[in-house]
């Protein structure tokens, strides 16, 4: 009987797995930056701009539509909220502004709430839009 109810509660996500699935995102985003970069600058303008609707598409819509490829190479499920569509649109806004502003106060100002998204991570072992959101994720049950 406790053994079944140990199956049926999910594991926690580790603050290293949730790490290691923010490094597999952003490398997955400077990827399609530099990919981006490379269509524009050979000539290809319109796929480019056609690759960055799908990176903006996969960014908001990942872990609710569909799984993210973090997701999927660490095993982390999330439970299904509409909030974590608007955790994805107020990051993938930041990491806009970061790239396209030209006033560095701004600049600074997003970068400093990221940074201080990643600090409470590290504190509290959750990121704090998923705190504020309470979304949550947990480990995938592997049947062997």
């Amino acid at each position: 009987m406790m053994d079944r109810n140990r199956k049926n509660s999910p594991e926690k996500v580790f603050k290293a797995l949730l790490l290691l699935g923010l490094l597999i995102e952003i490398g997955i985003c400077l990827l399609g930056f530099l990919l981006l970069a490379i269509l524009i600058d050979a000539g290809f303008k319109y796929f480019g701009f056609t690759l960055c609707g799908i990176m903006c598409v996969y960014f908001i819509c990942r872990n609710y539509f569909f799984v993210s490829a973090s997701s999927v190479i660490l095993g982390i499920k999330w439970r299904r909220n509409k909030f974590i569509l608007l955790k994805n649109c107020i990051y993938i806004s930041i990491i806009i502004i970061l790239l396209m502003q030209k006033i560095i106060v701004i600049k600074i100002a997003a970068g400093l709430i990221i940074n201080s998204d990643i600090v409470f991570m590290l504190i509290k072992g959750k990121w704090f839009l998923d705190y504020l959101l309470k979304l949550e994720c947990y480990k995938i049950e592997k049947n062997i």
